[in-house]
């Protein structure tokens, strides 16, 4: 039996009886075999989710199958998934195809070794419900198991339409891009208006200024390009050495400023 523990010994005996001898007592051979048993073969699979519900179309199923071998010797078990087309199964991160997925096991006669795979059912596309087998056995065939269970899915808001990541990143990086450009050129508009209006600001407040003062303006200092270079250093000396103030103060309109600056020519016009 299966639940027989290794190295339990077992004694099988075999008798023969034929003929009698001359007294009237039948021959008898009688052979003792013990079995000794020293291998042991056995797995339990169990399959847990997605029991008694409708799943929505884009999402995973998360699935479990648990597997836990008592085997004496070391064994390699082979999962595949039989499912409708266009559904997919993704166990330990491995899409599951034609191919057999091979989980290995070390010998556990005296501890048992358990593996959980954790395994995902997505519907791409074609029938709403359907039937997933999960089958594992050993390789040499001598442990097999399998089990059934019924999947249904609705259809999601955006079914029949798809877009891949790579699209899906390509726009992001392209809105991402128009955005940083579009604020950059709004900070450059606001400062090109900011200063266009100091400086409208500033002209403004000069004309202002040159209005309200009557005489000559401050900064208006004519030179005449035909006379030498001498003479606008001498202009240029006559801001720093101004003439005196005449017995009559300054002019009607001046300022001392402008004084300063055009004194000399006006002193040369009264002459």
């Amino acid at each position: 039996p299966e639940t027989v523990p290794i190295n339990t010994r077992i004694v099988i005996t075999f008798e023969v009886r034929a003929g009698v001898d001359e007294e009237l007592r039948p021959y008898q051979l009688s052979h003792d075999i013990m079995i000794l048993v020293n291998e042991k073969r056995a797995m339990k699979v169990q399959f847990d989710g997605g029991e008694n519900q409708t799943f929505v179309t884009g999402n995973a199923v998360p699935l479990w199958i648990n597997m836990t071998s008592t085997s004496s010797i070391s064994e390699t078990l082979l999962l595949t998934v039989e499912k409708p087309e266009e559904w997919q199964m993704v166990c330990q991160g491995i899409l599951t195809n034609a191919s057999a997925q091979e989980i290995q096991f070390s010998a556990g006669h005296i501890t048992e070794q358990n593996s959980d795979v954790f395994c995902e059912l997505h519907r791409l596309g074609g029938d709403l419900s359907g039937t997933v087998n999960v089958k594992v056995e050993s390789q040499d065939g001598e442990l097999a198991w399998s089990e059934k269970r019924d999947f249904s899915f609705t259809q999601s808001p955006t079914d029949g339409f798809s877009m891949n990541m790579e699209l899906i990143a390509s726009s992001f990086a392209l809105v991402l891009f128009l955005s940083i450009l579009l604020t950059l050129l709004a900070i450059k508009r606001k400062r090109s208006t900011v200063d266009y209006s100091v400086e409208e600001n500033t002209q403004d407040a000069v004309i202002s200024h040159q209005e309200s003062v009557s005489g000559p303006p401050i900064s208006a200092i004519t030179v005449d390009k035909s006379e030498p270079v001498s003479s606008v250093q001498a202009t240029d000396m006559s801001i720093h050495n101004p003439p005196d103030l005449p017995a009559s103060g300054l002019p009607p309109g001046w300022t001392i400023e402008q004084w300063n600056y055009y004194g000399h020519q006006y002193l040369q016009s009264k002459k």
